[in-house]
């Protein structure tokens, strides 16, 4: 061991070639030639272990040991002899001996309990990794081993105890499956419950926290095999969790007054407390164990909220702090915490438990629903989430330095979990379950935060900025209430925002007034400018407009971002701004995009976006023109910035859609910007030609064909240009419906434009090989064609040259068919081809039954793809072109077909088929095989049945209510009542929401979820040519189908398709 232990020294050497010398010794060393009895390992183990060593060179093994591991322990790591086959080391030996292991394991055993706590920390993560591929087949003695340290009290016992929990703490969370940690409940829990109540202080509250968390887990593995083991986990549940459900009562009834905040301990002890807290979250799903004790942990959790509140006060909150939090200690930073860390994980769990009995208990007295008397308790709630809502000095430091910071802490879609944005959503689902007794109590609460005046731990500006923050963050609830009851109560009975905007807000709006305030002060005012009537938003508006407009350095950055976010409000709650509040709102903002970047310029572009709704006049050009370029150059500066880019494709959509004055301007500046970017060379690699497609996209949908002109040239360059040589899939979806686009609304600028000399449907006729060639095909690629085979019935040339490569393409589809997989790539491509059934029917079967040399006629497969994954359709649109092709494939029904079989309904497994292993699961036909003609009988007669259940379902969605609706206070004793009412709700949710989508009464589906904002088909769907299949009476269609089934198929079909055949004969279209 000596030779090692020098050998180490000399790897920490300053001597660089001492030390390149011995880093190679030492990785020769562990090559399975020089160590095959794996005594190396052993070594560094026994090394790491030994307290006459020297902490660097014991830091030094543990560090070698766990390259030794990954390199030499067992296949089940990615590094498994990768370095010795490198050097052609590896000899006749491979993994190191069981008994070499069982050497480590023990020392790592031994090493849990080191005095050094560096050394600790090392052998707990040594022995993890490890454990990961040994335990439980090849370290039986470790739970055994981990047991006896917890058990045992020596002089050496908080040291066993903190590597012991160190360890198993890591272990549970991210190696035991659910089988093993009910092992290890049965094992360990009566021991752990034992340490976290030991209150003589020999066990560290860190080490306490982490036999919580070990707790925690379990439970929450319990959780989710509670349906699959229900009676061991129940009799689990039983046996443990009343025990620490009362030790948790204890542990959170702390005399937090009397504690040294000066010392390392109190702060410690709040590692615990967090701990517990996010361990009832858990608890409180067994409803029935947790019922007894609800109300006594809520109160409490609730008063120990109140009691660090000063705390809170004076370590965060005032200029020079009263206290101060020590660093943690090496190793505990997952579980060390301040009182913000306890504060979130309460309010976390009083928003996962608002709607219980023993909540609504606590804070509300009689009456039902959202009413009721407002206890003492709701009371302190509110006004302990003004104390933790205000700004730290950190907070403060953070958005002084960080401007986007600063702006996402009120973006709601953005916005992190911190202490501020906790107390916000707490207030919000207090308003949401308890609405009146909420509004009764903030009255008094407000009344509270004006009359505020700075002394000990209070500083009023932060108590009144942090009281606007929340009532303003919840301002839609607020307003929906108030719309329920009336807003013409006393401000004293209920709530008044106006109250609070002339009493408090508007006075901190004046210079003079801590920048934080001020800026929040406009913020508010803005949220519920839709209250104040009169002239408010105007006075609003020009109120944060002088702001903007004066001198620099007049107002802090994060007043000014403030002034942008009311102008933003009150343009996006007023509707459109008057023309002259509108030119001044985009005079204001319009020069600052060219200096902004990241969360302001996406502030600044959503503000003038909000404004852009104003009745311009023609003279007005110039001025959007600017703006519109501006934004454009914003963009290409931060293009890397997905926001930056959906917040300019809302501001140049709302620009091009209304048509406003300067919009053809901003069009052809945006086609020309767009393919500049798809021709920079670094356009595929750094995600510019992505965005700048995705630009290009967002105008083009929302242009009028119009202001097209100047437009289409530059697009249909570079955007060909870039499909063709450049991988780029994400550009590539959006490049393709770009085309698509084109074709749609200037079909004769598309024809007249050629690439040097090759015609444009040429260019397009590549595009779409070079798109078929790709591994996945996506629905822009079928829409482009559909709307390509549309505009060619429209135009002679086109069609023309579009049918002498009809047969290649129709050929390149059905192979390409025959080889996808995915469900996405399968509908895509039936789509031209359904188009082609529907509309050119005779042509159409003609070529796909055609074979080709060397292959099969295409039919059967095409054919077979279509009637496996007809279930997938979805939307209005679609799903008349579906059953239209569907019908006149049925109707002329080839020869060829009648002995193909498809997928039906799915197969049965029956009693008697044998116990139904995992392998025979998987090799197991899912589907029963049935005739394709007997499939597309099914298919259409559920689409001619439709056609009653989408009237019902039309009047059912006219009176829908929430099927989310209700609370859990009658079942909350009761787990198997509660989660089958869960699951009854949600089976009623699913049921509606896909009758919704089938029937065709939602908005029409979209193929490809990045693109949820401009469905594909839109383009297609929109030419004269579509309007057939657009209107189709689906039931009229299917009818006439169906009436051309032959009898002898009929006696094939189930008793359902039966009838409608039947019916189908009897049918008059309304």
């Amino acid at each position: 061991m000596d030779a090692l232990v020098a050998c180490l020294a000399d790897t920490l050497s300053s001597d660089a070639e001492v030390r390149q010398r011995a880093e190679t010794s030492l990785a020769q060393r562990a090559y399975p030639v020089n160590d095959a009895d794996g005594a190396h390992g052993i070594e560094l183990a026994q090394v790491l272990g030994t307290d006459a060593v020297p902490l660097p060179l014991r830091q030094a093994a543990g560090i070698a040991l766990k390259k030794y591991v990954y390199e030499r322990w067992s296949v089940y790591f990615d590094e498994f002899l990768r370095a010795a086959r490198a050097a052609d080391a590896v000899g006749e030996a491979g993994a190191v001996p069981a008994d070499a292991k069982h050497a480590v394991h023990a020392a790592l055993l031994s090493a849990l309990g080191a005095a050094e706590r560096k050394v600790r920390l090392l052998a707990a993560q040594l022995l993890a990794i490890v454990a990961s591929c040994d335990f439980p087949d090849h370290f039986p003695e470790l739970l055994p081993t981990l047991r006896t340290y917890l058990e045992v009290h020596d002089a050496r016992a908080g040291d066993r105890l903190h590597g012991a929990m160190k360890f198993l703490g890591d272990f549970v969370q991210a190696e035991l499956d659910e089988n093993q940690l009910l092992g290890v409940a049965q094992e360990f829990l009566p021991l752990l419950l034992g340490i976290v109540g030991d209150t003589s202080g020999a066990v560290a509250p860190h080490t306490q926290a982490r036999c919580v968390l070990v707790f925690r887990q379990c439970l929450t593995s319990l959780s989710m095999v509670r349906d699959t083991y229900a009676s061991d986990v129940e009799a689990a549940v039983a046996a443990y969790v009343p025990a620490w459900l009362m030790a948790f009562g204890a542990l959170l009834d702390v005399p937090v007054a009397r504690a040294d905040w000066r010392s390392a301990r109190a702060w410690e002890a709040l590692a615990v407390q967090r701990e517990v807290v996010r361990t009832l979250g858990v608890a409180a799903r067994f409803r029935k164990v947790f019922a007894p004790h609800a109300g006594a942990l809520l109160s409490a959790c609730l008063a120990l909220l109140e009691a660090l509140a000063p705390v809170f006060a004076g370590a965060e909150l005032v200029a020079v702090p009263a206290y101060e939090a020590p660093e943690a200690p090496e190793g505990d930073a997952d579980v060390a915490t301040g009182v913000a860390g306890v504060a979130v994980a309460v309010l976390t769990l009083f928003s996962e438990t608002l709607e219980t009995r023993a909540m609504r208990t606590l804070l509300v007295a009689g009456g039902a629903g959202g009413d009721g008397a407002a206890t003492p308790a709701l009371a302190q709630l509110l006004r302990v989430l003004t104390v933790y809502a205000q700004l730290t000095r950190e907070d403060e430091e953070a958005f002084e330095d960080d401007p986007g910071a600063f702006v996402d802490e009120d973006d709601e879609e953005n916005m992190s979990v911190t202490l501020r944005t906790s107390a916000a959503d707490a207030l919000d689902t207090l308003l949401d379950a308890y609405p009146l007794p909420v509004l009764r109590t903030l009255p008094a609460l407000v009344r509270d935060v004006l009359g505020a005046t700075d002394g000990g731990a209070v500083v009023a500006w932060k108590w009144r900025e942090a009281a606007l923050m929340l009532l303003g963050n919840t301002h839609q609830l607020v307003e929906e209430v108030l719309d329920t009851v009336g807003a013409d109560a006393p401000p004293d009975a209920l709530l008044q925002p106006a109250h609070v905007v002339h009493t408090l807000a508007v006075p901190s709006m004046a210079p003079g007034t801590p920048s934080f305030l001020r800026g929040r002060a406009f913020v508010f005012t803005s949220q519920y400018v839709g209250l104040l009537g009169g002239t408010a938003a105007q006075d609003v508006l020009r109120a944060a407009l002088d702001v903007l407009g004066a001198p620099a350095g007049a107002a802090p950055l994060h007043v000014r971002l403030s002034a942008v976010r009311a102008v933003r409000n009150v343009a996006q709650r007023d509707g459109a701004l008057c023309v002259d509040d509108a030119r001044a709102v985009v005079r204001a903002l319009g020069p600052l995009l060219l200096e902004a970047r990241g969360s302001p310029l996406v502030l600044l572009l959503d503000a003038l976006e909000a404004a852009l709704g104003a009745p311009w006049a023609p003279a007005d050009a110039p001025l959007l023109e600017d703006v519109g370029r501006a934004a454009l150059h914003a963009w290409r500066t931060h293009a890397a910035d997905p926001l930056v880019e959906i917040s300019l494709a809302a501001l140049l959509e709302a620009l091009v859609r209304r048509d406003a004055p300067g919009a053809a301007g901003v069009v052809r500046a945006a086609a020309a910007v767009a393919a500049d970017a798809l021709r920079a060379d670094d356009a595929a690699d750094t995600g510019l030609g992505a965005s700048a497609a995705a630009v290009a996209r967002s105008v083009l949908a929302a242009a009028p064909p119009a202001l097209l002109d100047g437009a289409v040239a530059p697009l249909l360059a570079a955007g060909t240009h870039y499909l063709v040589h450049a991988d780029d899939a994400e550009a590539a979806q959006n490049l393709v419906f770009c085309l698509t686009l084109l074709w749609q609304k200037r079909p004769a600028d598309v024809l007249a434009w050629d690439d040097h000399g090759m015609p444009a449907l040429e260019v397009v006729l590549r595009i779409v090989e070079h798109e078929l060639a790709r591994d996945a095909v996506s629905m822009p690629l079928g829409v482009l064609l559909v709307t390509l085979f549309l505009q060619a019935d429209a135009h002679a040339a086109a069609g023309a040259a579009l049918g002498a490569v009809m047969p290649a393409l129709v050929r390149a589809l059905a192979a390409k068919l025959a080889a996808v997989d995915a469900a996405d790539a399968v509908l895509a491509l039936l789509l031209p081809l359904q188009f082609l059934v529907a509309q050119h029917t005779d042509a159409a079967l003609a070529l796909l039954a055609t074979p080709t040399a060397g292959a099969d006629a295409p039919l059967a497969a095409v054919v077979a793809q279509w009637l496996d994954h007809a279930d997938l359709v979805l939307g209005r649109a679609l799903g008349n072109l579906h059953t239209l092709a569907l019908a006149r494939l049925y109707t002329q029904w080839p020869a060829a077909l009648d002995a193909l079989e498809v997928r039906g309904g799915v197969r049965a497994l029956h009693a008697d088929a044998g116990i139904v292993t995992r392998s025979r699961a998987r090799s197991a036909e899912l589907y029963e095989r049935v005739p394709a003609r007997v499939r597309a009988a099914s298919l259409l007669a559920h689409a001619f049945q439709a056609q009653d259940d989408e009237r019902a379902a039309a009047a059912d969605l006219a009176a829908a209510v929430d099927l989310g609706a209700g609370g859990d206070e009658e079942g909350w004793e009761d787990d198997e009542e509660a989660n089958a009412a869960d699951a009854a709700r949600d089976a009623r949710r699913r049921a509606f929401l896909d009758e919704v989508l089938d029937l065709g009464l939602g908005e029409e589906a979209d193929a490809d979820e990045d693109a949820a904002d401009a469905p594909y088909l839109a383009p297609a769907a929109a030419l004269p040519g579509f309007a057939p299949i657009a209107q189709l009476d689906r039931a009229a269609a299917a009818a006439g189908a169906l009436r051309s089934t032959p009898a002898a198929l009929v006696a094939r079909l189930a008793p359902d398709v039966q009838a409608a055949v039947a019916a189908a004969h009897a049918y008059q279209p309304t």
